[in-house]
């Protein structure tokens, strides 16, 4: 594997592509879509932190359902603070903040998300997501 290089390896469109299925994530999972989530991760994903761990799209699948369903209804997942902090040419490591807002406006909580991507056949997929 090669050596992780500073995010300015990186094309924008792959930086912009990274940020993008990062926001695109946490819109699906406040639409509780999770074969749309799902398939913005590799076969492979690792779902860990404070709710649980999981590897894997069944086991991922599984425990989003569980997470989702312990929220209010109506909360809203906000990605805000997105950084790419390192890449090669096939992986990336980016940092960003989410909000749960609840559906009467009041902030329910706020996490550090660290995700790694990794590029499949052109595309920008989630391989791990740490919610810290």
């Amino acid at each position: 594997m090669a050596e992780a290089r500073d995010v300015s390896a990186l094309s924008d469109a792959d930086q912009q592509q990274i940020v993008a299925v990062i926001r695109r994530a946490d819109e699906l999972a406040t639409a509780r879509d999770v074969d749309g989530y799902l398939a913005l991760t590799t076969p492979d994903m690792v779902l860990d932190g404070t709710q649980g761990d999981a590897s894997g799209r069944d086991a991922v699948r599984s425990a989003i359902g569980g997470i989702w369903a312990a929220e209010p209804v109506g909360t809203r997942h906000v990605t805000s603070d997105v950084v790419v902090t390192s890449s090669d040419d096939t992986n990336a490591n980016a940092h960003s903040t989410l909000t749960l807002i609840g559906a009467d406006g009041e902030v329910r909580a706020v996490a550090s998300i660290s995700q790694s991507l990794r590029k499949t056949d052109g595309t920008w997929l989630i391989a791990r997501r740490s919610v810290g």
